[in-house]
């Protein structure tokens, strides 16, 4: 049975739609160990073993596989370099191809996967399949929580005007609608990519620094992330709108797009200290959190728009087509003009899985979120082990002082 992309529509022709996730293994496992456990985790994930279909009216839907489409790849290069190399070669979506695992003879594993089959934290599940399956021990198979109109509405509504302006948005591109197919995807895809290159620049912070950052936080009374959003405001001068991905998963045990967002807006005040700033940037944060349907907005949004349109939308936004009604949506959506985020902070928080696997553990992950069409810069923040791991994704050759001087105050090296 297929099952349709509703929710997490964006990502069917968002250029820049690559999930990374580096992680480093201790134990010395063999290739020929790791390539299989990977291939049994396939086979236990309904995402991972289904293929992206388009159907003749532009919906776009899930359909299982009896062979997976997702590749195992032994790779030499750096990790940050099999990055470079592979987001400029689209997946192959409509055959399966939802994601490519490298792997690396020191025990490093590479996730390089398309948004549809999942968010951060469905890596996370997949990664754990992958080290039980290493370790010897049986994986279950695991159907995907896919969001639908119906259990969105569950959470909460929109209000009158929300839905009329929503209906009229719809009505209006109806009578103009196009459908768009694979000869697109492609399009997008190499018309982005021909002119971008990744830009990823991380740090692992070691146990005592990492308990030195909490207990700054814990000091201005709020989370490390308001703490951390704080600080990067402070150092990366000139940015004021930034958009926090929010989780609202209720079964971690499924690979799944089970994440909604929020913005603030917020310009950081020099006159005052950063525990102040951070204060009130928390204070935003949890405002917005605070109501159902801010959480859920950007989703219940989604699911009311017509599929073909929010398509539409990122075919204009990279240049592709011209259409009034299109670039008016897109400046709504916030992929045009000032609605557009300055800074997009993906934190996935203390990664509290199992690190041991017999004799294997996880030393370290480093999380690299997409650098989506809706933001101008990305940063990943991931929690192991004790010690916290910042990596930015940006586009192109940048100044990236602000980033040593980050690491600086993070690390009270200044």
């Amino acid at each position: 049975m297929s099952k349709q992309i509703i929710s997490e529509r964006t990502n069917l022709f968002e250029p820049n739609v690559y999930i990374s996730m580096y992680v480093e293994i201790a134990g010395s496992p063999s290739l020929k160990l790791l390539k299989e456990a990977i291939q049994k985790a396939f086979q236990c994930n309904e995402l991972t073993m289904s293929k992206v279909i388009i159907d003749e009216e532009g919906r776009a839907y899930y359909q299982k596989l009896k062979q997976t489409g997702c590749k195992v790849i032994i790779a030499e290069s750096e990790w940050k370099n099999i990055i470079k190399e592979n987001e400029k070669q689209p997946f192959a979506i409509k055959q399966g191809e939802l994601m490519r695992v490298f792997i690396k003879e020191n025990g490093g594993i590479l996730f390089m996967a398309h948004h549809l089959v999942g968010d951060g934290k469905s890596i996370i599940v997949f990664l754990q399949d992958v080290l039980t399956a290493l370790a010897g021990n049986e994986i279950h198979y695991k159907p995907a929580d896919i969001l639908t109109r119906e259990s969105l509405r569950r959470k909460t509504k929109l209000n009158f005007f929300e839905r009329r302006y929503l209906s009229h948005l719809n009505k209006i591109w109806k009578k103009e609608e196009q459908c768009y197919f694979w000869d697109s995807y492609d399009a997008i895809h190499q018309k982005y990519w021909d002119g971008h290159s990744s830009n990823i620049l991380t740090h692992t912070f070691s146990v005592k620094e990492t308990e030195h950052i909490k207990e700054m936080a814990r000091a201005a009374k709020v989370t490390v992330n308001s703490y951390l959003i704080s600080l990067i405001l402070s150092v990366r001068k000139g940015l004021s709108v930034v958009g926090i991905p929010v989780d609202i998963r209720e079964n971690d045990d499924s690979m799944s797009n089970q994440v909604s967002g929020i913005a603030i807006n917020y310009r950081y005040l020099k006159h005052k200290k950063i525990q102040e700033n951070a204060r009130a940037i928390h204070k935003k944060i949890n405002k917005m959190l605070s109501y159902p349907k801010k959480r859920y907005f950007v989703l219940l949004f989604l699911a009311e728009l017509c599929p073909t349109l929010i398509d539409a939308v990122l075919l204009v936004t990279h240049g592709l087509i011209q259409n009034k009604t299109v670039e008016k949506a897109a400046y709504v959506f916030g992929y045009k003009g000032s609605k557009k985020r300055d800074l997009g902070v993906t934190n996935l928080g203390v990664i509290k899985n199992h690190t041991d696997y017999d004799k294997y553990k996880i030393n370290n992950i480093i999380f690299v979120p997409p650098s989506v069409s809706y933001s101008q810069h990305i940063i990943g923040i991931s929690t192991i082990n004790e010690r916290i791991t910042i990596t930015y994704h940006g586009m192109g050759e940048e100044e990236n002082s602000w980033f040593e001087e980050l690491v600086c105050i993070l690390s009270k090296r200044t």
